[in-house]
């Protein structure tokens, strides 16, 4: 692997210099195939173990690495039925973590596997943070399919520890992009209530905070407010490394059929390492808009029995969201949300929370 003399003249190794010495890390991207998804550059297939130590020479922090062009996956206008199950694949990913290994430098590894090979299965033990499914982009519906999944896969939370964490894909707040992330489809981008609960349910899955959007354009600064929350930084960068469980949901019964009325609220739960828990209070409503007029502000409640604790115990609530303390309560505490909206409770009680 060599670096492209136009667009890198003075070469890979000088850039990650360049960068280090601004005190960022420098990340590559590679695929497990032949070839990358997309650009068609080559892959690490053949060569895993030369390519690790020239990412090593390089000065490289970060490597991606996406699960394209494995041979017999794709055919002429289509995907093989094979695309999603080629024995070898797995197998391709250890080697890379075990080369990376074997250079003696440090380098974060994510698995870009989409959920399709049982990543579950194999990623957590080789990788520091996995792909669970297909590409975020930027429109509600895509953040509730991601949401809807981290909701009901249970072994998420099982897997995910320090220094392998489940991925849902860079945020996409202030994107202006479009459907699926092709050009085809019509333009779309996330309001910036719709961005805030992305970013908080990310910090609450303990998943990688990668941005896609482009951060100096100054149209975009009340993303830059999001991602600046030091409250919210935390939760995602708790010691613990655990992932929130979904320990409450409300809903209608036979989905929303109604005009008015809907409602599909939900209650987050994340162990802290200093002994208290975070706590997202999450109005998810429609899948489209958050004007639907079938769904509204929503009151959403939870009781201290959910963390494991007596009625009576006092506990000191701060609100991440908004960045301010919200006193001491007992017993439960109920927040008004708005659709699309979650909002974060940092709940610090007199004795440790059980996880």
């Amino acid at each position: 692997m060599q670096a492209d003399p136009i667009k890198f003249p003075r070469g890979i190794k000088w850039l990650a210099n360049q960068l280090h010495s601004l005190g960022f890390k420098f990340g590559i991207y590679t695929s497990v195939g032949e070839k990358t998804c997309g650009g068609g550059q080559p892959g690490i297939m053949g060569h895993h173990q030369i390519d690790a130590e020239t990412f090593a020479a390089w000065g490289v922090d970060y490597v991606k690495v996406d699960r394209c062009g494995w041979p017999g996956e794709v055919v002429p206008g289509k995907y093989h039925k094979s695309f999603y199950r080629i024995t070898g694949r797995v197998q391709g990913y250890q080697n890379f973590s075990a080369a990376l290994n074997a250079t003696g430098r440090t380098m974060y590894l994510e698995i870009c596997d989409w959920g399709e090979d049982d990543t579950l299965e194999f990623a957590p033990q080789i990788g520091n943070s996995f792909r669970m499914l297909w590409d975020n982009f930027p429109q509600w519906h895509r953040i509730a399919e991601i949401y809807s999944y981290f909701a009901r896969v249970l072994a998420v939370p099982a897997s995910t520890s320090p220094g392998a964490y489940a991925y849902a894909d860079m945020l996409e707040g202030g994107v202006d992009g479009h459907l699926y992330n092709r050009d085809i489809f019509p333009k779309s981008s996330l309001t910036e209530r719709e961005a805030a609960t992305e970013h908080a349910m990310w910090s609450m899955w303990s998943s990688a905070l990668i941005l896609g959007y482009d951060v100096s354009n100054p149209e975009k600064a009340w993303v830059t407010g999001l991602l600046k929350n030091s409250a919210m930084l935390k939760i995602n960068q708790d010691p613990l490394g655990i992932a929130a469980r979904l320990a409450i949901r409300n809903q209608q019964e036979g989905g929303c059929v109604f005009t008015t009325g809907c409602f599909l609220t939900d209650v987050w739960v994340k162990p802290l390492a200093d002994g208290a828990v975070a706590v997202a209070l999450v109005n998810m409503a429609g899948t489209i808009t958050q004007n639907d007029p079938r769904y509204s502000t929503e009151s959403i409640s939870v009781s201290w029995d959910v963390f494991g604790l007596d009625d009576n115990t006092s506990v000191a609530v701060y609100s991440a969201t908004e960045q301010t303390p919200f006193g001491t309560m007992s017993g439960s505490l109920s927040v008004e949300v708005k659709p699309h909206a979650a909002h974060v409770l940092v709940l610090t009680p007199r004795i440790r929370v059980r996880g």
